[in-house]
């Protein structure tokens, strides 16, 4: 069910149209016209008596049968007195005496409303707007009868041209922050209910829901100082203490939640919800002595997570045996295997690897538990247990016989166990593992024993490979490899053969001609070029190019391709340096800078380029220069953080230190916290 202000008769609003309506009744222009009967049924409804006006209307509404006015005010009469249905019919026969009457029919929405009939409630305040009702009550019951059909979009729609037609009436604006809120428009909610506030700035009720509406819509430092300035007046208010406590808990600041939940415990006011939530902020603050206090009074709780917490914060503290108990507390309510591997997990962090070997052992079963299995070769290994370790190892590489990872761990547990036989023979196998080829053999070991710091061995698997009969996949693999090792003349020769070999991946050339670029041999790169035009679109092979450009005394053609490929990955950091060398290299500052401008973008959102247009000008024509120019440039985009931070960096630079710090005072208010760290 939505949630609904004054729903049903909408106590303490106004209804303005009822009393135009008594006003008509009783006006002298017509009363006087009446009969006697008539005119008793007037006043007594002026006079609210609706039981006496029931009794004289009705004769006259049965004598006479076109009397509009009879039957309005038996609608009225009988609505008052909560008798809907002949309302209902009463005033249904006053609308077909005068249907553009508009106090009719909104009198007949009120009844269709109070009856729950919304449907015909919405078409009879529908009617009612037509025939030129125009009051704040018509709009407001309108709105919440959209509401209640499910129509959310038309109850805001209603509601909201209502809140702009009757801006202060805080019922009107409240249900259409409540609106707002069902529709997930959380910010949207928030500032109206902040309105709301506003008009009613005693209502509590309204306040608590503008502040939730806050903290849904994440605006936890407005909620933040809301609540601080209402509890300046209420310091004593429980519900907003919680509030501030969670917006607390939402912002990260752990102590000050505490030291609100310590304020409500203080004064009595501490919930068993509260006491959890202090519990939890404890635990995360890793108070442990603190947490398993507040625990003592959460035994009881049917929350298994709050007893796992209590068993992590036992462990710690090292009450090994509480730990336990609070574990089984968390299993009797909620059973889990993973329990026992929790109270194994204690075991171990307290240095009682043999228990938690032993409970380890005790939860393997016939499956394949790789985690498990792992665990317990660890417990196993931690323990001196060393050959229950390999064993266990081997069990877990029979789960996966592809996996040359798994191999590698075993052969490294063998190696630490001082067991080189077993070391070496799963080093083998997982050399083996790649492909029936010996030279991708070779690899695979080369690469294992690397990895496992063998690089003699690494490097003799290395001299034995057949460089002509590997891929060029394989070949870039090879020319990482020793360039790791060190190995600098295999590095080039396998990244020459890459170059040379056609049909390989861009990334495989790049990759290639950055590693001879490395070991400076530029001269074996030549193939770059065409490489490079056949595949023009790949970033990374053209910043590669253009450094061998840069390399070979061609700097011009290496602005020229770092250009293009900027087009299609502006904010590359890699390729604005290159390109900044490329710059540099052949003097051309004014097309450099003109790169990097363009490289900004129309919105001049590109912090990478901002930054190397400020160097390129601070190399290009000194600090004082580039200041001017990214301080100018600035001033053309105001809204450009990119360009406010660059620009701040160019007048610390040059030494303006007032200016620098205008443009990170814009920057912190505009961002908030990470914009100051940015800035420093």
């Amino acid at each position: 069910m939505p949630r609904l202000a004054n729903s049903m008769h909408l106590p303490g609003r106004a209804c303005p149209w009822l009393s135009a309506v008594v006003a008509l009744v009783l006006t002298a222009a017509w009363a006087g016209a009446q009969v006697g009967g008539m005119a008793e049924a007037e006043r007594l409804v002026a006079a609210g008596k609706w039981v006496d006006a029931e009794r004289v209307l009705q004769p006259i509404a049965a004598a006479e049968a076109q009397n509009f006015r009879a039957y309005l005010l038996l609608g009225l009469a009988r609505y008052k007195q909560g008798n809907l249905s002949d309302a209902a019919r009463s005033l249904t026969t006053a609308r077909m005496l005068r249907p553009e009457d508009a106090d009719a029919a909104r009198l007949l929405g009120d009844v269709r409303y109070a009856e729950g009939d919304l449907r015909r409630a919405v078409q009879a305040y529908e009617q009612a707007r037509v025939n030129g009702a125009d009051d704040a009550q018509t709009w407001y019951r309108l709105g919440l009868a959209h509401q209640r059909l499910g129509r959310g979009v038309e109850a805001q729609q209603t509601l909201y041209a209502a809140a702009l037609r009757f801006p202060n009436d805080a019922p009107i604006i409240a249900a259409l922050a409540r609106v707002d809120l069902e529709l997930g428009r959380a910010s949207e909610a928030a500032y109206w209910f902040k309105k709301a506030t506003a008009l009613k700035p005693t209502d509590t009720g309204l306040f608590r829901e503008m502040i939730d509406a806050l903290i849904q819509a994440g605006s936890l430092l407005t909620a933040q100082t809301e609540l601080k300035s209402y509890l300046a007046k209420r310091p004593n208010d429980a519900d907003a203490l919680r509030s501030l406590a969670r917006v607390y808990t939402g912002l990260g600041l752990s102590v000050e939640a505490r030291d609100v939940y310590t304020k409500l415990q203080a004064i009595g006011a501490l919930t068993q919800a509260d006491r959890e939530a202090l519990f939890a902020n404890l635990i995360r603050g890793a108070l442990w002595e603190q947490a398993l206090a507040q625990y003592a009074q959460l035994v009881g709780s049917r929350d298994a997570n709050i007893h796992d917490a209590a068993a992590g914060a036992c462990a710690q503290l090292g009450r090994y045996d509480d730990a336990a108990a609070a574990l089984l507390r968390a299993e009797a309510i909620s059973p889990a295997p993973d329990r026992k591997r929790m109270l194994a997990g204690i075991y171990s962090a307290a240095g009682r690897h043999e228990d938690a070997y032993r409970l380890y052992s005790a939860l393997l079963g016939n499956g394949n538990d790789t985690e498990l299995i792992a665990a317990t070769a660890g417990s196993a290994l931690k323990a001196g247990r060393s050959t229950e370790a390999i064993a266990l190892l081997n069990l877990l590489a029979a789960t996966d016989p592809g996996s040359s990872g798994l191999r590698q761990l075993v052969a490294e547990t063998a190696e630490r166990a001082g067991d080189l036989r077993e070391a070496l023979k799963q080093w083998s196998i997982a050399a083996e593992l790649q492909t029936p080829d010996g030279q991708t053999s070779h690899l695979a070991l080369a690469r294992i024993a690397a990895a496992a710091g063998y690089r003699t061995w690494a490097l003799e698997q290395l001299v034995r490979l057949d460089l002509a009969r590997l891929s060029p996949a394989q070949l870039t693999g090879v020319a990482l490899l020793a360039n790791d090792l060190a190995d600098g003349g295999t590095a080039v020769r396998a990244a020459a053969r890459v170059l040379e070999a056609d049909g390989a991946e861009a990334g495989h050339y790049a990759a290639a001609g950055d590693m001879l670029l490395r070991w400076g041999a530029a001269d074996r790169a030549g193939r770059l070029a065409q490489r490079y035009s056949a595949a023009q679109s790949d970033t990374a092979l053209a910043e590669v190019y253009a450094r061998w450009l840069i390399a070979t005394a061609d700097p011009r053609k290496a602005l020229s391709v770092c250009k293009r490929a900027l087009a299609a990955d502006p904010q590359s950091p890699v390729l604005c340096a290159t390109a900044l060398d490329a710059g540099e290299a052949a003097g051309l500052w004014g097309p450099l800078a003109d790169i990097f401008t363009v490289a900004l973008g129309e919105k001049a959102d590109n912090p990478v380029a901002a930054d190397f247009l400020r160097m390129s000008w601070e190399k290009g024509h000194g600090v004082e220069r580039a200041a001017a120019e990214m301080d100018a440039l600035a001033r053309l985009h105001p809204a450009s953080t990119a360009l406010a931070s660059a620009a701040g960096r160019a007048l610390k630079e040059a030494r303006r230190w007032a200016e620098a710090a205008e443009y990170y005072q814009r920057l912190i208010g505009g961002r908030g916290r990470p914009a100051a760290v940015e800035a420093a």
